[in-house]
């Protein structure tokens, strides 16, 4: 990984997911993703970043996604992410994900980070 401040990830073409691990992992954030990012955690927020929440019922979820039939909250565990605007998108973007995955995500992108310093 090079020595910048960003992720790449290559199913993320808005890059959600992508500021999703930045907010995970800035500096605002130090450790709290370790229990904010658990089942029963209460998310994150970093203003100009985004944030990252648990979806627990259809409702919770972004617009986009309340009425997709592999998404069920009820049945498993989703986070949606929220990236602020920007100028490439200046409605902001949105994105779920699975807990397991998103834990995953910020655990490797973290040894990554500890790798470099």
């Amino acid at each position: 990984m090079p020595r910048t401040r960003s992720f790449t990830l290559t199913d993320d073409p808005d890059g959600t997911i992508a500021a999703a691990l930045a907010l995970a992992l800035a500096p605002q954030s130090g450790e709290q993703w370790r229990t904010a990012l658990l089942p029963d955690g209460g998310g994150l927020e970093v203003e100009g970043v985004g944030i990252i929440a648990r979806a627990y019922h259809r409702g919770d979820l972004p617009f986009q996604f309340q009425y997709e039939p592999d998404l069920d909250p009820q049945t498993q565990e989703l986070w949606w992410v929220q990236r602020e605007r920007t100028r490439d998108y200046p409605q902001g973007s949105w994105g779920v994900i699975t807990g397991e995955e998103l834990r995953g995500l910020v655990k490797q992108g973290n040894e990554l980070r500890a790798q470099r310093k």
